[in-house]
């Protein structure tokens, strides 16, 4: 009968503490494995299309990409004169 009643005060105590929702402590902005495998399969797709092309055509089309893809902003090297 004692365990009974200590088991109902324990029950108690942790019902009166409110729970926390996990959500937004475990947010990442990392790619997901997901996304991060399918970007590598995507890469691999590209470099095999690339290697069935000659070389001026490779060239034309890997600066066309180039072109067109959002680069990320880095600091640019001091030009030496």
């Amino acid at each position: 009968m004692q365990r009974v009643a200590a088991n109902h005060r324990r029950m108690l105590r942790r019902k009166v503490q409110p729970l926390e929702p996990l959500a937004d402590v475990f947010e990442s902005e990392a790619p997901s494995p997901d996304a991060h495998a399918e970007a590598v399969e995507v890469v691999e797709v590209i470099e095999r299309f690339c290697d069935s092309l000659a070389g001026d055509v490779r060239a034309v089309f890997v600066l066309a990409c180039s072109k067109a893809c959002p680069r990320r902003r880095s600091p640019r090297p001091p030009v030496s004169r």
